[in-house]
């Protein structure tokens, strides 16, 4: 009898992790490989702006690198929007009006940055980017505030990155 309630027990728990596995509960967008590409190529023309810049650069060269800025900007804007606008799956969305879910991660006034956090990140690149734009156009840049931009702009891209990478499985 011990034993037939053992098997028993073994069945049921070998069934259930089985069934268990076989249901998987999405609460985060698909992966984007296009997303990410773009975010990757964003993040190359960036740095190499940056790089660019690295001693410093004044108001008059700014004509030289406005190319530069709307290209880069304009990428990530693009990939901003793309990841804005991807499918969030129904779960995600239930979850999301949840007051205590938004609290949780910080999102009160836009709680879809809970379940799809990227497009506040990219939108963070792009602000540090812009700034960057509009000092160098009105006062010029030295290499501290070059600096400044670079550690803010990687912070926000790299978040990013890391999350729309872990998405792939």
């Amino acid at each position: 009898m011990n034993l037939l309630v053992s098997v028993r027990n073994f069945c049921l728990i070998v069934f259930s992790a089985v069934f268990l596995t076989a249901c998987t509960i999405q609460l985060v967008p698909s992966y984007d490989k296009e997303l990410v590409s773009g975010l990757d190529t964003a993040n190359e023309k960036a740095l190499t702006l940056f790089s660019a810049l690295g001693g410093g650069s004044t108001k008059s060269e700014y004509s030289t690198y406005k190319d530069d800025y709307s290209e880069t900007v304009g990428k990530l804007k693009a990939m901003q929007q793309r990841a804005e606008t991807r499918q969030i799956p129904p779960l995600a969305k239930r979850l999301k009006k949840i007051k205590f879910v938004s609290q949780l991660c910080d999102a009160e006034d836009d709680a879809s940055a809970c379940v799809n956090a990227s497009p506040r990140q990219i939108g963070s690149a792009i602000d540090v980017l812009e700034t960057m734009q509009r000092t160098h156009k009105d006062n010029g840049l030295s290499d501290d505030l070059v600096t400044g931009f670079e550690t803010g702009f990687t912070t926000a891209i790299q978040q990013a990155l890391f999350v729309e990478r872990a998405l792939e499985r």
